[in-house]
């Protein structure tokens, strides 16, 4: 009994001296730590949740601050929030978990953290944030997840607020990428933040990768369909005469390409031709023809009584006293030619000439008898004619033979067994020449 006295005096009596002697044989008990009363003696009251009564003889608890908490009753202190929660107020009972989008790395506090821009907190009670990945973003505080980048644009390292869009001559046909791709050759992106690529047309290439427009095929080249990485030169006999061709034109008629890669034709010239399209040459004109002008598709003979060369432009006229027919490579002397003759004693001599110009024929018949080893031996002129010509041509001569004087030994001759013939003899001369063109046949006189 006096140590309980002797307590409630170190509780507070106001006058001590003596008590041990004085107190009386029932003294007040004090209230324990965690309980509370009035007077601070029994009957005591546990401290509720959410306060705590650190000391004996407490008359009221106290409230937890905020940061702690205690979710008992009777408790002689509070406990501090966790990592990832918080207690905002006085007398908190529980501990509250920040929310997606929160965080809280510390003990005994407050409030929560929002996640900063570029930044995502998925989970509730989270002690820390965590940095968007690369590929994605969030642009805003408190974000719980980050946002995907858009196609035609890329987030290339990880904590970003923002994406960037790609650059002209790049893109990114999905979402979420790290990095644009170049365009390829033979295409092209022409501004930026784009989602896909496109082909260049027929009559453009894109030689390299992310080519922000497409180059026109050169004159001389051309590109037939979409898509392509280079352009083609023309072949030889064809040629492109503008940019951007999507094929090649042949050279026309009278035309000639001789190289690749050409932007125009060349008119075949004088003295040459090219009778098809798409000609790598022209062809030189042949002897005995021409071409007169440039560019074109033919030659063309040159006429009777001219002549050319190779490569002739034009034709010459042949010199006097020398002959051509049409398509002539060279002049020759005019001539005529025994085409067909006969002798007999009872029709006379008959003889077809063809002459190639104008001039004179003479045509003469002898009788001649054979007399050994191809000799003859003449024994007489029979017949004489002559023409004058004005242009070649066929000449028939019909000739009387005169006998007179000659039968009996034309009888004798034969009766013997001897053989009689008769020699033609013609002379031409052509107009204009003084040379002479002698021709000889020996007939049998039948």
């Amino acid at each position: 009994m006096r140590a309980l006295v002797f307590l409630a005096c170190v509780a507070g009596c106001v006058a001590c001296s003596g008590a041990l002697a004085s107190t009386p044989a029932m003294a007040a008990t004090l209230c324990t730590a965690g309980s509370w009363s009035a007077s601070g003696t029994e009957p005591c009251t546990p401290a509720s949740p959410g306060s705590f009564v650190a000391a004996f003889g407490a008359t009221s608890a106290t409230l937890c601050s905020p940061g702690y908490y205690q979710p008992l009753g009777g408790q002689s202190s509070c406990d501090a929030t966790d990592v990832g929660h918080y207690a905002a107020s006085y007398g908190s009972d529980a501990q509250q978990s920040c929310q997606p989008g929160y965080y809280q790395p510390l003990q005994h506090q407050t409030s929560c953290l929002q996640a900063s821009p570029g930044s995502y907190v998925s989970g509730a009670a989270a002690g820390s944030q965590s940095s968007c990945s690369p590929g994605s973003y969030s642009a805003g505080k408190a974000a719980s997840s980050c946002t995907a980048a858009d196609p035609g644009s890329y987030v290339a390292g990880s904590g970003a607020s923002s994406q960037s869009a790609c650059a002209a001559g790049y893109y990114t046909a999905q979402g979420g990428a790290a990095s644009c791709a170049a365009a390829s050759a033979g295409y092209y992106v022409a501004s930026s933040g784009s989602a896909s690529q496109s082909a260049c047309p027929p009559g453009s290439y894109a030689a390299a990768s992310a080519a922000v427009s497409c180059a026109a095929a050169a004159p001389g080249h051309y590109v037939s369909a979409a898509g392509a990485g280079a352009q083609a030169a023309c072949p030889a006999g064809s040629f492109a005469g503008a940019s951007g061709a999507v094929s090649c034109t042949p050279a026309a008629a009278g035309h000639y390409v001789s190289a690749a890669g050409a932007g125009a034709q060349a008119a075949c010239p004088a003295g040459s031709f090219a009778a098809a399209s798409g000609a790598v040459s022209c062809t030189p004109a042949a002897g005995g023809y021409y071409v007169a002008a440039a560019g074109a598709s033919a030659q063309t003979p040159c006429p009777a009584g001219a002549y050319a060369g190779p490569a002739a432009s034009a034709c010459t006229a042949c010199p006097p006293g020398t002959v051509s027919q049409a398509g002539a490579l060279a002049c020759s002397a005019g001539t005529a030619t025994i085409a067909s003759a006969s002798a007999s004693s009872a029709r006379g001599v008959r003889a077809a000439l063809i002459a190639t110009s104008a001039g004179r024929l003479r045509i003469v018949a002898t009788i001649v008898r054979v007399v050994g080893h191809g000799r003859v031996r003449p024994l007489g002129r029979l017949a004489v004619g002559s023409r004058v010509l004005h242009g070649a041509g066929r000449v028939v001569f019909a000739l009387r033979v005169r006998l007179r004087g000659r039968r009996l030994l034309l009888r004798r001759l034969r009766s013997r067994g001897r053989r009689l013939d008769v020699r033609i003899t013609v002379v031409f001369v052509a107009a204009g020449s003084h040379r002479r063109v002698v021709l000889v046949r020996t007939l049998r006189l039948r």
